[in-house]
């Protein structure tokens, strides 16, 4: 880990460092981008609203704190975030309205 990522997993909470560590120890593979991205997605809480509208939220917060806090890192991930985002989106929609469909067969 070089000095500037010690700053960032430094600025992590106690629970952010617990997943950090998790997440290295899973993946050792990964960078300090990788890890730093998961720790920011799993310390987001979702909001209200609809399954959707929750999901664009809870990755546009975690885009938020991330470009403040970690300015470096976000610079490396946020097309990512941007595909993640459109990706899942599309996906709910998809498996929400196949849901419905075949409930509506079931009755």
């Amino acid at each position: 880990m070089t000095q500037e990522e010690l700053k960032e997993y430094n600025k992590l909470t106690k629970k952010g460092r617990k997943t950090y560590d998790f997440y290295r120890d899973l993946h050792p593979e990964w960078s300090h981008t990788q890890i730093m991205t998961m720790v920011m997605v799993s310390e987001i809480k979702p909001p209200g609203g609809t399954i959707i509208e929750q999901i664009r939220e809870m990755f546009q917060k975690a885009a938020e704190y991330m470009s403040r806090e970690f300015p470096r890192i976000f610079e490396k991930v946020k097309n990512g975030f941007t595909t993640i985002i459109n990706r899942l989106t599309n996906t709910v929609v998809t498996t929400w309205d196949k849901i419905i469909k075949w409930i509506g067969e079931l009755f």
